[in-house]
Order: C-alpha cells, then structure tokens, then sequence
C-alpha cells in the first residue's frame, strides 16, 4: 500500500452527564482535505498546488464556529513539516504548496479548533502523490 500509510485522529473536547437512556451526539469536528486529484490520487502537473480543506461538524450537533484552522505539509513521510501559504475564511482554508522537483507523495497535517473549545488534529501520511 503506497497512499494513506497513517492516519491519525485525537480529540479533545468537553462532555458532561446526559440523563436516561437519550443519546447525545459528540461535538467532534474534522478536517476534510480537498485537493484535486485524478483517479489515482495524483495532483496535476505544475509547481504549485491549491489544497482546499474545511472543519466539518457531525449532523445533528450544534453548529460553532471555527476559531483556529492551520495545516502543516510534508514531502519525506511525516519526518519534516512546513508550513504552507494558508489563506483562511470561517472554517474553509486554501493552502498553497511548491511541489518538489522530483515525484513523490504529500503527507498533511491538520488542526482545529472551534469555539465551543473541541480540537481535533488530524494527519495523513502520504495523503496523495504528485
């Protein structure tokens, strides 16, 4: 297996008691990376490339807003990361990352937080090829 060799989520948010048997939804956000690729997961040819990602919520759970969004890329599995160019509006973000001169896979690397104080840290080693 080349791509998705980790994937890695933690949370961190607070709880408190629910009465009876009624179930209540966990207000855990997740990043959704949106970069485009082809049917094999490869970015398109260029120097640049645009990451679009958002801080998705679960249904049924109350909408918050996103107070800190950042991604962090990485060309060599997870052993370096860099910060990308990152324009952010709300919950959505666009990064933009120089591709390398040689061909290879690109590991992201994801924090949130939102207002209601729930963080999540999400990363995806070798996420997509380029």
């Amino acid at each position: 297996m080349q791509l998705s060799t980790l994937n890695r989520v933690s949370w961190t948010f607070r709880s408190g008691h629910v009465d009876g048997a009624a179930k209540q939804k966990l207000p855990l956000p997740v990043i959704r990376f949106l970069p485009e690729l082809d049917d094999r997961n490869k970015a398109p040819a260029g120097p640049f490339l645009l990451i679009p990602f958002e801080v998705q919520r679960q249904p049924g759970t109350p909408a918050v807003a996103t107070r800190k969004l950042d991604l962090m890329v990485s060309y060599d599995d997870g052993v370096t990361w860099r910060k990308p160019i990152l324009l952010r509006l709300g919950s959505t973000g666009l990064a933009t990352i120089q591709r390398p001169a040689s061909s290879g896979f690109v590991s992201l690397r994801g924090s949130a937080t939102t207002t209601a104080g729930a963080v999540v840290e999400q990363t995806i080693i070798r996420a997509f090829r380029y």
